[in-house]
């Protein structure tokens, strides 16, 4: 098992630094905050749900703007930023973590290619999230000059691409050279490029007379040719293919040692001066060569018939079955193969081979009819997109092939997979084919230059760029979503991946504030990502709420995380200027605000928000019921004569006694903030070799961190440091003094007689 420590009431395995709070020779330390404010809220526009800094990030109003349309969201983000004008707050928040909860849906379309029967091309998805979205729409027309224009119109806003697409982004071509494929056809897939060759010959049964079984003679009507190398191709007893080469010796016979059941062709390599005669054991002539020819039976491909894969033969011409025909071509290592294939049903059925090719030599056909043609499919190469990845690699793999000439025509990453599927294979014999990415140049017209719309390739094979529409096609699926107490939870846990120092769930629901003060709790402890947090206690119509109500809410919260408001409070409508009453937890914003930007440890008490006026519930009033509803650990504002509008007191809803570090939130600021830095020190070291000096150096390391939070004004002194080693732990002791609001000044007045003599 392995070693833990029990630390702060918890059994603790994972290594770090831990603190905890000793209050009781000051009463208490608590939460902190440092300028990064997360708002919690429903709103029209932006992404739901997400903490992702694309999309809940902001460092100036204009940001929060052009992300929320409307809803509390864009209204709070721009409150938070100028939460106030009082000169003991210099800023607002420094950074807003914006987290929409309501479950909105983005619209989206498929648009669909032009062929015959229609494939899904491509899916298109709004970049916004809300039902406002289903007012996008996609018109698809002919190009001015070539390919496609697209028009996307969004309300009173159009995007306009033309003359997209029709410029190939690869070309590929190939010469035979006169001795090799009729054909290759070219094709690109969803997953390879591949180019299907094809080679058709007559067979030479009538050149090739079969022998009657045995052993081969070749000799030369010329008594010069003594140099020449003649090679016999055939098949055994068993039907394997067979080969022997002889040298010619003149006019005197040469017998072979190999006993053939079959011929199948004959070559030589070098031209005779006389007649070349093949004859069997029963003197029957088998093959002749004359002067000038060096084959009989064969097909010879040459040089540049580059292969990839197995060989199927067929034989179209129906009325003669039972052809027998042998490829003779390279492995993958250069090793001269053959393979044998008995055509038994002839045209029905072709025979597909087992043997792969690297290249094809020739096609042994001195056993099938000269009526006959014969039929050889192979590929003459096969690229996959995952390993040849780009325009560039299939270029230069083609290149290196004999008779393929490609080029890649744009970007050299342009990435095969990203090319247009080919409905049909095109040959690309003595022809320049083109590729094009037509489909992919729409995607990418639209990711990158479209503010509405993000467009994705449909997964279906084969699709083309989409067809041409009658009119505009209005993307729908758009909505705004309900928001459950799921979706509040859901933003709460995803700020487990944040570090927020204040949070402002913008809702009046208990259930929610509950929520929060668990999170708190949780940031303070296992997370150890201190902050604290406001709540609006409201009704569900946004006024204030009755004073009992308030009471029984803050009751059960009873957390030093949370301050509690209960005000409305009135602002400038940041869309229409108008001023209008906001529910409470707009004032919670305000106060966040104004912590995030005020100095560590600032109390709120006796500075201005923001606001032109305040109101409450008429249960209760600043004048009767302000001292109750402070110990009920309720933060409120007044109005001041000549003043204006001030917050009474920065409280929080602890409510289990009066410890001012735990009741008053800028102490909780004070202590949080050193907490979570000196923490943030020490873990530097976490990892580290625990050596004879490492305790003197991780006393520094606290020395050090603790002056600087002094000279920060971040606590006002410490003490005490003390520190140990127990095997892999290091527990440190130190007392720190964080900074305290000046609350109260009594001030006793002593009236004495003043005694005058004349």
């Amino acid at each position: 098992m392995a070693s833990a420590i029990f630390f702060g009431g918890r059994r603790i395995n994972i290594p770090g630094a831990y603190s905890v709070i000793d209050a009781s020779a000051l009463a208490g330390l608590a939460p902190g905050a440092v300028g990064i404010v997360a708002l919690l809220g429903e709103a029209e526009g932006g992404k739901p749900l997400s903490v992702e800094s694309e999309f809940s990030d902001a460092t100036r109003p204009e940001t929060i703007l052009k992300r929320y349309r409307s809803g509390d969201l864009r209204h709070a983000g721009q409150f938070c930023f100028a939460p106030s004008t009082d000169p003991a707050i210099p800023g607002g928040a420094q950074r807003i973590v914006g987290v929409k909860v309501n479950p909105a849906l983005q619209s989206s379309r498929t648009l669909y290619d032009g062929q015959l029967v229609p494939i899904a091309s491509v899916d298109l998805l709004s970049r916004d999230w809300g039902l406002f979205t289903s007012q996008i729409s996609i018109e698809v027309e002919a190009g001015t000059n070539l390919g496609k224009k697209y028009t996307v119109v969004f309300e009173d806003k159009t995007e306009i691409f033309d003359d997209v697409g029709a410029s190939p982004v690869l070309d590929v071509t190939y010469a035979n050279l006169g001795s090799g494929y009729d054909n290759v056809n070219v094709l690109n897939t969803a997953t390879q490029f591949r180019g299907a060759a094809v080679k058709q010959s007559k067979g030479y049964l009538a050149d090739i007379t079969q022998p009657a079984g045995g052993v081969l003679t070749i000799v030369s009507s010329n008594a010069l040719d003594i140099t020449q190398l003649v090679t016999l191709y055939g098949f055994n007893g068993l039907d394997q293919p067979i080969k022997e080469t002889l040298a010619l010796n003149g006019t005197t016979p040469v017998v072979g040692a190999v006993v053939f059941a079959g011929l199948t062709g004959v070559r030589m390599d070098t031209a005779a001066a006389g007649t070349v005669t093949i004859t069997d054991v029963g003197l029957f002539t088998n093959a002749t060569l004359t002067t000038g020819i060096l084959s009989q039976g064969l097909n010879l491909l040459g040089p540049n018939a580059p292969a990839a894969g197995v060989v199927t033969i067929a034989d179209l011409t129906a009325d003669q079955p039972g052809q027998l025909v042998m490829v003779r071509g390279l492995d993958a290592n250069g090793i001269e193969v053959v393979e044998l294939f008995y055509l038994a049903t002839a045209f029905t059925t072709p025979v597909v081979g087992t043997q792969v090719f690297s290249a094809i030599i020739q096609m042994e056909l001195g056993f099938a009819a000269n009526a006959n043609t014969i039929q050889m499919d192979v590929l003459a190469f096969l690229t996959s997109h995952a390993t040849f990845k780009t325009t560039r690699q299939v270029a230069d793999r083609l290149n290196l092939l004999p008779g393929f000439t490609a080029n890649s025509l744009r970007r050299n990453t342009f990435k095969m997979v990203d090319l247009d599927y080919d409905p049909v294979a095109v040959d690309c014999q003595g022809v320049v084919v083109p590729l094009y990415a037509d489909l992919m140049d729409f995607v990418e017209n639209m990711n990158t230059r479209s503010l509405y719309i993000s467009a994705t390739r449909n997964a279906a094979p084969g699709a083309l760029p989409p067809a041409n529409t009658a009119g505009p096609l209005y993307l729908t699926g758009g909505t705004e979503g309900t928001t459950t107490i799921t979706q509040w939870q859901t933003a709460i846990n995803l700020l487990k991946k944040r570090r927020v120092n204040i949070i402002v769930p913008m809702t009046n629901d208990p259930a929610v504030h509950a929520l929060l003060a668990f999170h708190l709790i949780e940031r303070a402890g296992k997370l150890r990502s201190e902050a604290n947090g406001y709540i609006g206690i409201g009704t569900n119509a946004g006024a204030g709420e009755t004073k009992a109500k308030i009471k029984s809410q803050i009751q059960l919260l009873n957390t030093r995380h949370i301050s509690a408001l209960s005000q409305e409070a009135k602002m400038n409508n940041p869309d229409t200027g108008e001023a209008v009453f906001y529910p409470p937890h707009f004032f919670g914003v305000i106060a966040a605000g104004m912590q995030a930007g005020s100095p560590i440890g600032e109390p709120l008490t006796h500075k201005r928000p923001f606001v032109s006026d305040i109101r409450n519930d008429n249960s209760w009033s600043i004048e009767d019921d302000t001292e109750e509803l402070i110990d009920a650990g309720l933060m409120m504002a007044e109005k001041v004569d000549g003043v204006g509008i001030r917050f009474i007191r920065s409280v929080t809803t602890h409510l289990d006694d009066d410890n001012v570090v735990f009741t008053e939130m800028s102490a909780n600021e004070s202590a949080n903030t050193a907490i979570f830095e000196l923490r943030r020190q020490l873990e530097l070291r976490i990892g580290q070799r625990g050596l004879g000096g490492t305790v003197a150096n991780i006393k520094g390391l606290t020395y050090d961190t603790l002056e600087r939070l002094v000279k920060d004004e971040i606590i006002v002194a410490y003490k005490s440091v003390s520190i140990e080693q127990i095997g892999d732990t290091f527990p440190i002791s130190v007392e720190i003094a964080p900074i305290l609001p000046i609350n109260f000044i009594p001030v006793t007045v002593h009236l004495v007689a003043i005694r005058t003599a004349a």
